[in-house]
């Protein structure tokens, strides 16, 4: 892992400052997502898991 140089530290301690002032508007609708993503997502997930329990 690289380690975090001055300048890194300092737009890190930029942004902080930025977004404490100013503040980030996040409500439910920023996660929500469609039903053929939800499907795909579970289908992938169903495969990973047969894999896995296939190969264990």
């Amino acid at each position: 892992m690289k380690q975090l140089t001055n300048s890194d530290w300092l737009v890190f301690l930029i942004y902080f400052i930025i977004v404490s002032v100013y503040g980030l508007e996040v409500d439910a609708s920023m996660f929500r997502t469609n039903r053929a993503f939800t499907a795909g997502a579970l289908i992938a997930a169903g495969i990973v898991v047969a894999l896995y329990t296939l190969f264990w």
